[in-house]
């Protein structure tokens, strides 16, 4: 875009790139299983979820990164911010959070690599 530019048609073109690279605020996880990545929800028929940001920058890494094995460190580095980084216990734990929320079938344990989102 040329400046000067139109503030409506920065905001179309931004739009389309994140549709065009699925970057969009809900990603179907199933038919009826929706996670809101900016409310940080995960609604299912029966329920709705709210999710920490950890647990939803978690799912959206994972979600990103689809049908690729993604290893605790890789997770812990890309999304924790602190200098000092938690166990592998802190993942599991988000791990165990999500598979409650949208399925187990959907993120999988790969021994000794790491989990792969299905």
């Amino acid at each position: 875009i040329k400046k000067p530019f139109d503030l409506e048609e920065l905001g179309q073109r931004i739009t389309n790139i994140k549709r065009q690279f699925g970057l969009g605020a809900k990603i179907s996880i199933e038919e009826e299983v929706i996670f809101d990545i900016h409310t940080h929800t995960v609604q299912t028929p029966s329920k709705t979820y709210t999710m920490t940001h950890k647990e939803s920058d978690f799912l959206h890494y994972l979600y990103q990164n689809r049908g690729r094995v993604v290893s605790s460190d890789e997770l812990l580095q890309n999304i924790w911010e602190y200098d000092d980084m938690p166990s592998d216990d802190a993942v599991r734990t988000v791990i165990k959070n999500l598979r409650k929320y949208i399925g187990k079938e959907h993120i999988l344990n790969v021994r000794g690599e790491g989990y792969k989102y299905e």
